[in-house]
């Protein structure tokens, strides 16, 4: 089973899965523009390898014998924001304890590079936001640009510390709520609510709630043992037994609270099979008929 430890960018096929690149193209962004035929396309770029051919303009290669890519097409392009929470909790586990080969942040880090291919390789304008206690942005145009991305975070091992440095990302004074989008993508633990009004703010909405496997079980909890401080302190096999009607609580308000605003949830963890978020996306990406 492949699984998502091991999604790349420019992953598409898993398990007899094919994602189809094509959005639900089902909110404001994809309008049709009314932009009268011109010489030159206001909005160009040069073609770079990854974009798909569909995508050039032919009638300009022809008086100017140059790849270029029109990015105002006649069915506009979508603003997208993908969020990355970056928070100490998303560090969880520690190399140190090897509870899992793959923290949360990596986990999260590998979606959201492939969610930012994906768009970018049907020509949207993608919004990549590292969110801690500052707000690191960039924005992406190009698969090249993402698999560059990519290349410099496994470098760095997915630490936080080193990926706005080693992948250019901005400090910005704007607020994480003030970034426009049609669609908005939030990756995170969901354990600060950020999120929430975020998300709200979005015609398409998708939460992927970015947990670690270990999270999911309390094999971790000894009988023996307290845990938390007084007055509330409790011992394990008092724990054990709460521990899992909490969790399902908790996970099913969560995807409840998204899907009553209409948006999409998604629980994730570094063992989640490939196929079952590329099944996630298919069923949401769908053409409309």
């Amino acid at each position: 089973m492949n699984t998502i430890s091991q999604l790349e960018p420019h992953t598409t096929h898993a398990a007899g899965t094919h994602l189809r690149l094509h959005f639900r193209r089902d909110f404001g962004s994809f309008r049709q523009q009314r932009a009268q035929p011109h010489r030159m396309p206001e909005a160009t770029r040069t073609y770079q390898p990854g974009d798909p051919l569909r995508a050039i303009d032919w009638r300009a290669y022809a008086r100017t014998d140059q790849l270029l890519i029109n990015q105002q097409q006649h069915s506009a392009s979508a603003e997208v924001v993908i969020a990355v929470s970056c928070m100490p909790a998303m560090h969880w586990p520690p190399a140190d304890i090897h509870l899992a080969a793959v923290h949360k942040l990596e986990t999260a880090l590998r979606v959201a590079l492939h969610l930012a291919f994906m768009h970018t390789k049907i020509l949207d304008q993608v919004t990549f936001c590292l969110v801690a206690d500052d707000l690191h942005v960039r924005k992406i145009s190009s698969v090249t640009e993402v698999l560059d991305i990519y290349e410099n975070f496994c470098a760095v091992n997915f630490v936080f510390a080193q990926l706005p440095r080693v992948c250019t990302f901005a400090t910005n004074d704007t607020t994480l709520l003030q970034l426009k989008g049609d669609a908005k993508y939030w990756l995170g633990d969901g354990l600060q609510t950020t999120y929430q009004t975020f998300l709200d703010a979005a015609p398409s909405a998708y939460m992927l709630h970015t947990l670690s496997s270990y999270e999911l079980k309390s094999d971790w909890l000894d009988n023996n043992s307290s845990y938390f401080e007084r007055p509330r302190e409790a011992l394990g096999k008092n724990l054990r037994r709460i521990f899992r009607p909490r969790l399902k609580q908790w996970l099913g308000d969560t995807a409840q609270a998204i899907e009553n605003n209409g948006g999409k949830y998604l629980l994730l963890t570094e063992d989640t099979d490939i196929a079952h978020y590329l099944d996630f996306l298919n069923t949401h990406w769908r053409c409309l008929s």
